[in-house]
């Protein structure tokens, strides 16, 4: 059974996206935040075992710049915040002191959280589970896992290698020198939102009349989600009750999905993988790291290879018609907890402007622009695109893609979409993206012509 939120908006969100003191204040909250945030994803930590004996003394000088910790061990902070550390090598102390508890950076599992009485005990921010690690082992490094309820291992190296240290990739199916890695890791920079906060659209008034919005509608309830938010995040984890549900969007190719996050009976956490696929986002489910195509709604590799999200329609238009149409409707707000810059340009705005994507693609052709705007349609293997700028505004168009027939009613005012099977009027699947993109993935596409 999904679980119920009973709260729309977190006062420790809204706390934090305020708070305007020393950075040592910044980081206990981002701290405690982190600590609710586990507790609310339903991941528990175990019990904190005691401090070994001695664990609350100084470290003791043991010459050189090496040091010895009764509960963190031998380690050398010469270069601090840089700290060699005897069993775990190189790591990346951003608090520049072991006093207290700290997060600190490791090239083979990202960043970690632990501290005095926790240690052994570690969370991994981006396995978003609790750990705890075998003292004494180091090649390879031992850690139980109390998510998975196993140990895993884990192999210490001079690179973070985001594709083989990360993920389940021994099954991949796309091809791995297709795969853009930027070698960093997953969520930073780019961290997805796991406890949106909304206001009433009545209530916004930072978001200009263009301004594109991401829409769902669940049960009657329709929310929108601001693109130049959804920019810096690329996934929302949100529910609608006991509907639990992921909005993404990739800005290279201008493409979003919603998804049910309910999977084989399982709710499942997204985040952003930082790897990308023919320019497309690479998506990861912190439960198993498997990791899964945004364009193809489909696991491509782990335990969840192959398997498929449902898919739930969304659409995108403009906050003009949004307010007009749903004022009292809840529209994701900058309140996320972090501090990037939502408003004025918009992140992607030069990349948008310019003619090229972002990286390499495999198929091209050049009916259209790369990056004019399309709704692609797929159907048992045949796809068609419908070019943005040659659909009529407020006019239905009836055509048909591998025996489907299909209603589309494109709305140029607003930017909104309806397309529909005409037989059944249930809604078609279907998403906007840049040609580059869509043709990409498609390389057979047909284009419509009026």
């Amino acid at each position: 059974m999904a679980r119920r939120r009973a709260y729309r908006i977190s006062p420790v969100f809204q706390a934090q996206a305020v708070i305007k003191a020393s950075s040592e204040l910044r980081r206990f909250v981002a701290a405690i935040i982190g600590l609710l945030g586990i507790a609310c994803l339903g991941v528990h930590p175990p019990s904190f075992l005691s401090a070994q004996e001695g664990a609350q003394a100084e470290s003791i000088d043991l010459g050189q710049g090496w040091k010895w910790s009764p509960w963190f061990g031998i380690f050398n902070d010469s270069r601090s915040p840089w700290l060699f550390h005897a069993e775990h090598d190189w790591l990346f102390l951003n608090s520049g002191s072991l006093t207290g508890t700290f997060f600190f950076f490791d090239l083979s599992w990202g960043w970690i959280w632990t501290g005095k009485g926790i240690y052994p005990d570690v969370f991994s921010w981006g396995r978003n589970t609790w750990l705890r690690y075998e003292v004494g082992t180091t090649s390879p490094r031992v850690y139980f896992d109390y998510a998975l309820g196993e140990s895993i291992e884990f192999h210490k190296r001079d690179r973070f290698d985001t594709l083989n240290d990360y993920f389940n990739v021994s099954n991949l199916s796309l091809p791995r020198d297709e795969i853009v890695e930027p070698g960093i890791l997953p969520d930073s920079g780019i961290p997805a939102l796991d406890f949106p906060v909304f206001v009433r659209a009545r209530d916004v008034t930072l978001l200009g009349d263009d301004d594109i919005l991401m829409t769902v509608t669940i049960g009657g309830e329709t929310r929108g989600y601001p693109l130049r938010i959804l920019d810096f995040h690329e996934v929302v984890n949100d529910d609608f009750g006991d509907r639990v549900v992921a909005i993404t969007y990739c800005p290279l190719c201008n493409s979003g999905l919603a998804f049910d996050r309910e999977v084989n009976g399982r709710v499942l956490s997204f985040g952003v993988s930082r790897l990308l696929y023919r320019n497309n986002l690479l998506m990861y489910d912190r439960q198993t790291f498997s990791l899964w195509l945004q364009f193809a709604l489909e696991g491509v590799s782990g335990v969840n290879k192959q398997v498929r999200l449902a898919w739930i329609p969304s659409n995108q238009m403009t906050w003009r018609t949004f307010r007009q149409r749903h004022p009292d409707a809840f529209v994701l707000s900058p309140f996320t907890g972090f501090t990037f810059a939502y408003f004025g340009r918009r992140l992607y705005e030069d990349y948008f402007s310019s003619e090229n994507p972002r990286f390499p693609t495999t198929n091209q052709r050049g009916d259209l622009p790369n990056k004019a705007w399309v709704w692609g349609v797929e159907s048992d293997g045949i796809a068609k695109a419908y070019p943005r700028d040659r659909l009529p505004s407020g006019q239905t168009v009836v055509d048909e893609v591998n025996g489907v027939s299909l209603s589309l009613n494109y709305d140029r005012i607003s930017g909104e979409i309806e397309v529909v099977n005409t037989d059944s009027g249930v809604p078609v699947r279907g998403l906007w993206s840049f040609w580059f993109s869509w043709v990409d993935f498609f390389p057979d596409t047909l284009v419509w012509s009026p």
